[in-house]
């Protein structure tokens, strides 16, 4: 789905159209109310609008039941995919069967200089790289249809950043399927200079915790543990950071 990013939807699809294999269908599913995507260069995209903002899972279920493919690939609109991403992606599900999910690797596209209190190790998944996270993964479609789709209340909506649909779809599926980390199915995630701030890392660190209360992948024990280990062996800002997801916990 894409929400305002025009631009950068448009080299994402067209990051794919130039890849050494082609889906049978591009789906772009735009959420945005006024600035709106179009795409007439291909007529293998098709590009759906909603009446009105609905957010990430919903336009992802839309998706899944318009598309016509045994594999549903999906991706943010602000990455750009390696070419033979798509290739790697289809090997996975074609060498093993038992294989359900397929989450590919991805890598960062900084936008800015990198600000010198900036750790890529420490701070990966709040810029949502290094790590299986919805920018870059594929489900074969029978299992959404045996299983269900994605929850729509936990995608991002309305200034609400959970990003915890992938995470609980997921969770879910592998209790039934395999889920399986392919290195070599490459994205480049853009991340623009507001992404490289202290404010930004501490929002995200609230909604990390927020999320955690909500998935319930946490309990108040942990929570207590995770603040006196904030307080007592973590430098400043990374004891911060840790502290704000824990308020986020408490307050999700």
């Amino acid at each position: 789905m894409t929400y305002g990013r025009c631009k950068d939807c448009r080299e994402a699809v067209e990051s794919v159209l130039k890849g050494k294999i082609l889906p049978r269908e591009v789906i772009v599913v735009d959420d945005h109310p006024s600035k709106i995507f179009t795409y007439d260069d291909s007529p293998m995209v098709k590009v759906v609008h909603t009446l009105r903002e609905i957010g990430v899972s919903a336009c992802r279920n839309i998706a899944i039941k318009l598309s016509k493919g045994d594999v549903i690939a999906f991706l943010d609109d602000d990455v750009v995919v390696d070419e033979n991403w798509a290739c790697e992606i289809l090997n996975c599900f074609k060498e093993k069967p038992e294989i359900g999910v397929v989450f590919g690797k991805i890598k960062p596209l900084y936008l800015a200089p990198l600000p010198k209190w900036w750790n890529e190790k420490i701070f990966s998944w709040v810029i949502s790289v290094n790590m299986a996270a919805g920018a870059n993964f594929a489900v074969r479609k029978n299992i959404f249809e045996n299983f269900g789709y994605f929850r729509e209340e936990l995608g991002i909506i309305k200034g609400k950043r959970f990003n915890l649909e992938d995470l609980e779809f997921k969770k879910r599926v592998k209790k039934v399927s395999k889920v399986f980390f392919c290195e070599k199915a490459i994205v480049y995630h853009k991340v623009p200079p507001h992404r490289l701030s202290r404010r930004y890392v501490l929002k995200r660190c609230f909604s990390e915790g927020r999320g955690r209360r909500i998935l319930g992948t946490y309990t108040v024990k942990d929570a207590i543990k995770g603040i006196c280990y904030s307080l007592v062996r973590l430098p400043r800002f990374n004891a911060l950071c840790n502290l704000v997801l824990w308020l986020g916990y408490f307050l999700g």
